[in-house]
């Protein structure tokens, strides 16, 4: 679901150092809150984290606007993000969460790395653009395959002022969800995505 490709200069880190970069931008990672709580079910992000991959490059050539950085120039870090069906929703969330991720592991390099400037971009996939063991995945699709991955969350779970997305299972604050009402129940939603999907299937099983 995250495809992430993260560009540092060839000097600027280790080795060891950019596998350290790497592993602070896992779905795991990126979709906590920063304070290592997650709002997301646990088993949708497991599935989450079974399709993200994260590859570090280090071009050998490297030049910005002003040309080539200096070696007391912090270090720059270009993060390119894929994200399935969900960039728009999602983009301020991980442009954030990769932000600070990067940050905090760089400045932890015994002392010698600078805090890094960071850029992000998000990119989101075109429908028909995923595949997945051979066979193009579209929003249903996907959409289907998380449902499939979610485990549940009881009432005692949800804080006060807090919903459970019925789709996907995240846990969302009632000011912000996407909402839809059906039978005199409103029902409270992460995205329009997963409004879609569910009142879809209210109404097929309405009509069957």
């Amino acid at each position: 679901m995250l495809f992430i490709e993260l560009l540092v200069p060839k000097e600027a880190f280790t080795e060891a150092e950019c596998r350290a970069l790497a592993s602070s931008l896992t779905a795991e990672r990126l979709l906590s809150d920063g304070e290592g709580v997650h709002h997301t079910d646990p088993g949708v992000l497991a599935w989450f984290g079974s399709l993200t991959h994260v590859t570090v490059r280090r071009p050998d050539i490297w030049i910005t606007g002003a040309g080539a950085p200096g070696e007391e120039a912090p270090p720059c870090c270009v993060v390119r993000i894929q994200v399935g069906a969900w960039a728009k929703e999602m983009s301020e969330h991980l442009i954030a969460r990769a932000t600070q991720e990067l940050v905090s592991t760089a400045s932890g390099f015994d002392g010698k790395s600078r805090e890094p400037q960071v850029l992000v971009q998000v990119a989101g996939v075109p429908e028909g653009g995923y595949g997945l063991d051979g066979r193009v995945r579209r929003t249903a699709d996907l959409q289907e395959m998380m449902e499939r991955a979610k485990t549940g969350t009881t009432a005692e779970e949800v804080p006060a002022g807090m919903a459970v997305d019925p789709t996907c299972g995240a846990i969302i604050p009632m000011d912000d969800a996407v909402t839809v009402e059906l039978d005199g129940e409103v029902f409270r939603f992460c995205c329009t995505h997963c409004r879609g999907s569910f009142v879809k299937q209210r109404r097929a099983a309405t009509n069957s």
